[in-house]
């Protein structure tokens, strides 16, 4: 059974962590906890916003929380695993920072990946053609309308996420002449 814990998983530690220290201690601001956490301000300030971290009201005089000192104490102690292994902080960071694929990126990724049916159909029909010329016939018809149906699908899909619009954020329009 293997107890090993994903980049994903790690970084998603590390994220908590790092709101913890920020939301925790008096006066952080973002640059300071880039530099403890090793994790790009833009990151953070993205998560800020997205998750909406907001300042202890217990630090509001100074100081800092309990749960923020130990959240900086691991922070301090990779710090110095990190040191002892050689690594530099460049690799540090790029590896607590490796980009997260965005809901754009996944979206388009897994139509691509849908596309792969109707063109298996096709090969099928490719293939059958001379060995069962009516089978071949029924399945690219199944694959023409299998990839007509997923291209209205991801049309609107992509639509609905602001993928196919003008620079100018307007909808293209479209005359079709009958």
């Amino acid at each position: 059974m293997d107890c090993t814990v994903s980049a994903d998983e790690e970084f998603e530690t590390h994220i908590g962590a790092a709101r913890i220290l920020y939301e925790g201690t008096h006066g952080m601001t973002i640059a300071q906890l880039s530099e403890i956490t090793q994790i790009a301000p833009r990151t953070l300030k993205i998560y800020c916003r997205d998750q909406n971290w907001k300042k202890d009201l217990e630090t509001k005089h100074g100081g800092s929380t309990e749960a923020a000192q130990q959240a900086a104490a691991m922070f301090q102690g990779e710090q110095f695993e990190r040191e002892q292994n050689g690594v530099t902080e460049a690799e540090a960071v790029n590896e607590l920072t490796a980009p997260l694929p965005t809901e754009r990126e996944a979206l388009l990724e897994r139509h691509k990946a849908e596309w792969s049916v109707p063109r298996t159909m096709a090969s099928e029909a490719v293939r059958l053609r001379a060995t069962n010329p009516m089978g071949a016939f029924e399945r690219a018809k199944m694959a023409k309308i299998t990839g007509e149906t997923l291209k209205i699908i991801q049309d609107g899909e992509r639509r609905a996420h602001g993928i196919d619009k003008a620079p100018d954020g307007i909808d293209p329009l479209i005359l079709e002449r009958t």
